[in-house]
This record gives structure tokens, sequence and C-alpha cells, in this order.
């Protein structure tokens, strides 16, 4: 983005490429540490971007892109209405084949604050389809609407902003008079309607202030208890692992792939901690949710590692919280015996 805004104000191009060499080595970087350290796979498991990469491009993907950026939501009943919306910047870009308009944008993108909201609209849209090119076999990056939120309230800037320009005083008022409208709307009609429903849905709520979408309706319960229990022996393993790091602070890891990988882990956790055992809680919500795409069933989880209830776990939680005995013990032996 600040390539495409150094680029618009007259940047040399050698000074472009120092910029991007500069920003692009501490990420390469990471991007190979992690490699190196990983346990196996390919680099796009390790980046969580699916078991390999690719190429599936299509055209459809901009237009994709384009019409989810530009879906205001406004007076979706009528047909024609995202048409307008759409195809309204291509139709107002049509004009800078006149000298004048094209002075008049280019003064007007050299503002700062604009020029970045270019760069802004032009770079995330082609991140998008880049990644949906290259990964898809993960995500349709392109086909996520939540990407594009940020992206809406660009339009008015960028597209309809321009007409301000307009030298007749009458039609600069007409025009302001339109955006107010539009944006009161936006604000009054859209968001605040949707704010106001969040509000009043019947939902259950964490500690942390966010809606709680695992281990209802005691997982604040859950979370009191785990954090009782935290002390550097304790190793949670969760299929929610990241929510239970968010509420409590215990650093909880996935559902590893096999017994070796569970094994493997704790050994070298016992061995980083310097602790003579380790107690493994596996805290598993039976219903895997919108993630069942990608992680094991629970019910076979707790099968595959001989998992055990936890005795003095609450009654209201006592589902959820499981140990695996077994493991703990292997790795507890095997760092005394490197400790001997």
């Amino acid at each position: 983005m600040l390539i495409l805004s150094l680029w618009w104000r007259g940047v040399r191009p050698s000074q472009v490429a120092a910029f991007a060499i500069s920003a692009a080595i501490p990420i390469v970087g990471l991007v190979l540490l992690n490699r190196w350290m990983s346990s196996g796979g390919s680099a796009a498991e390790t980046l969580n971007l699916g078991t390999r990469a690719g190429f599936d491009f299509s055209l459809a993907m901009i237009a994709e892109a384009w019409r989810r950026m530009t879906d205001l939501g406004f007076y979706d009943h009528l047909w024609f209405s995202r048409w307008v919306i759409s195809l309204w910047p291509l139709a107002a870009a049509s004009l800078l084949i006149l000298p004048a308009v094209r002075r008049a944008v280019r003064a007007y993108l050299s503002v700062p604050t604009v020029g970045i909201a270019l760069a802004l609209a032009v770079t995330l849209p082609m991140m998008l389809i880049l990644a949906t090119t290259i990964f898809k076999e993960k995500f349709d990056f392109v086909g996520l609407d939540r990407y594009y939120v940020p992206l809406r309230p660009l339009y008015f800037l960028l597209f309809v902003g321009p007409l301000l320009l307009i030298t007749q005083k009458w039609a600069r008022a007409v025009l302001l008079i339109g955006l107010c409208i539009a944006g009161s709307w936006t604000v009054q009609q859209s968001w605040e309607r949707a704010y106001q429903r969040r509000l009043s849905a019947d939902r259950p709520v964490t500690a942390y202030g966010e809606r709680s979408v695992c281990f209802n309706p005691d997982a604040i319960e859950l979370y009191d208890w785990l954090g009782e229990q935290a002390d550097p022996s304790l190793i949670v393993i969760s299929n929610f692992h990241d929510y239970i790091t968010l509420e409590t602070g215990i650093p909880a890891l996935p559902p590893p792939g096999d017994e070796a990988a569970l094994r493997d882990w704790i050994e070298r956790i016992v061995e980083a901690r310097k602790i003579s055992q380790a107690r493994v809680l596996f805290v598993l919500d039976p219903d895997n949710g919108y993630r069942d795409y990608f992680l094991p069933d629970p019910a076979k989880l707790i099968e595959r590692f001989a998992l055990t209830p936890v005795s003095d776990a609450p009654p209201s939680i006592s589902k959820w919280v499981h140990e695996c005995r077994s493991t703990g013990a292997s790795a507890s032996r095997t760092a005394s015996a490197s400790g001997g």
C-alpha cells in the first residue's frame, strides 16, 4: 500500500525498491525461521494455509472482489441498486479522458489521506486474489465478506468525493446533501440496527467480554477452574485452544495428530520448563462447530489418547475436562532419565 502511495507521489524507483526489500526482509526471515523450527510438513502447512500451494486463477475472482467491495447495502430490495453502485466508479473513470478532469483528480489524489485510501483499496483486493490463487485449497479468501468491510467507507472518499471538485456551487451543495443523507442512513439504519440486534441477542458472554462460542453454558466456570489449576506443570490441549489462551493466559495447544506427536510436544515442554512431571489436560468441546473440517472428532481423541475424566473437576464442566496420564508419565520418565 505504501509502495503504491510513494510511487504516486513521484518517488524514484530505486527508493521504492529499497523500501520494499527492507520491509520484506523481516517477513521472509520469520517465514524461514518458522519453516526451520517446524516439526515437518510443507511451508504452507506451517502457516496454516493448507497442505500445498497451487495456482488457480480466474477473472471471476476480480469481479467477485469488486462486487463485494462495492456492496454498500443501499436499496438492496431493488434489483438494479447493486449494479448502479458497482458500475458507477467505472462510469466516472471514463471522464478521465478530459484533461481538466485528470488534473483535478490528480490534485485530489495527491492529498496524503486520499492517496493512502486509494492504495489500500487497490492492494487489499489484490492480496485476497493472490492468496486465493495460491492457497485456494485452504480458503476462498476472495469470498470472505469480512475482509471488505473496512474498505466500503472508502467508496465515498474515492468515487463520490471527487464530484465535489465541480466548480458550480449549487452542484456541490446538492452532492454534499446527498453524501450526508447516505452517511446518515449508513450510521442510523445499517450500523445502528445491526449493533442494537447484537446487544439484544441472548448470547453468553465471557469474562473477557466477547461472545462465548464454545463450552457453553458454563464457559466462565471452566475458564475460572483452569486458571486455578495453572502452574508450570500444566499442559492444556483443546479443540478451542485459542479461546482458552485468551481467557486464562494458559498457552494451550491444538490436538496433536497422534500419540508420538503428543509425546514429542510434552517432552520438549518438560525440558523447556525444567519440570519433573507434566499434567496433561485435554479440554474438549464435543462440538467442533465451524472447525469440523480440520479438527478430529473429540470423541475419537478421547479414545485415541485413552483419556480419563478429571475426578476433582466440578460436575458442570467435567464433561469437557479429560486427563492424559500415560503420556504425561512417559514424558516425566524421559525427563528424569535425561536429567540423570
